[in-house]
């Protein structure tokens, strides 16, 4: 197992931090902050259950100073225990990017977890830095995106006229008198129906298509150019007595 150490200006730099890192999903039991300390608290004495838990019991006190006498002001250190020793790379750039201070790898099979750190001399002080240099790459891809058109077919009804004419016939009665001789016969008996006819609207209805709608899915290709900036490490160190030139990062 390993550890990465990084020391962050503030501690919500390093809550912010510690919230990607599990978004990377490292366990939230891997990741730890240290204590806040004022001037008058020593790490000799105070929250050494976080040392404990950092390094193991057995860490000689002047690293436990070294780090306490760098947490002051607020800062915060960040500890993550890497489960994978794969994702010591990833971590790292992580904590660079966010605004590391400083950071380190412990080693646990290094002993208590110093050996495996940045180089040290004998007094303690670190005779190297590993600055991880991160280029990122651009990758693209693609997604399918669904429009969805509902297509509903009703009927709706408009009223409309049309004249037509009619004809009708009636049965007329009359009795008229009549003047003059007559012969005198009588008729004879008889029956007969007389007839009335009516003309009457009849309605039918017939379809006749004018239009058609037709729908239908056509395909094509397009191509399309993705512009996005990309990041990359750059590392200047400048000599004793030689003027700084050059980017610097804000």
């Amino acid at each position: 197992m390993e550890t990465a150490v990084a020391i962050f200006p503030s501690r919500a730099e390093a809550e912010r931090v510690k919230d990607r890192i599990v978004a990377c999903g490292i366990a939230p039991s891997n990741v730890a902050l240290s204590p806040q300390w004022s001037d008058e608290t020593t790490t000799k004495q105070d929250d050494r259950s976080w040392w404990d838990w950092l390094f193991g019991s057995d860490v000689p006190e002047h690293h436990r100073d070294w780090y306490g006498s760098n947490l002051r002001d607020g800062r915060t250190a960040v500890s993550v225990q890497l489960d994978d020793a794969g994702r010591r790379t990833e971590i790292q750039a992580l904590l660079h990017q966010h605004g590391a201070m400083d950071t380190e790898l412990a080693s646990g099979e290094a002993g208590p977890g110093i050996s495996g750190r940045a180089d040290r001399d004998r007094s303690g002080e670190e005779t190297e830095e590993r600055i991880p240099v991160v280029k990122e790459e651009l990758q693209v891809g693609k997604q399918q995106r669904e429009d969805r058109y509902h297509v509903r077919v009703y009927t709706t009804e408009r009223p409309v006229q049309e004249t037509v004419n009619l004809r009708d016939e009636r049965v007329v009665v009359e009795r008229r008198p009549v003047s003059g001789r007559t012969d005198g016969t009588v008729p004879e008996a008889r029956e007969f129906d007389v007839v009335e006819r009516h003309e009457e609207p009849v309605v039918a209805k017939t379809g006749r298509v004018t239009e058609e709608v037709v729908v239908r899915r056509d395909s094509g290709e397009r191509t399309e150019t993705v512009e996005e900036n990309v990041r990359e490490t750059h590392v200047d160190v400048d000599k004793p007595g030689q003027s700084r030139t050059g980017p610097r990062a804000g």
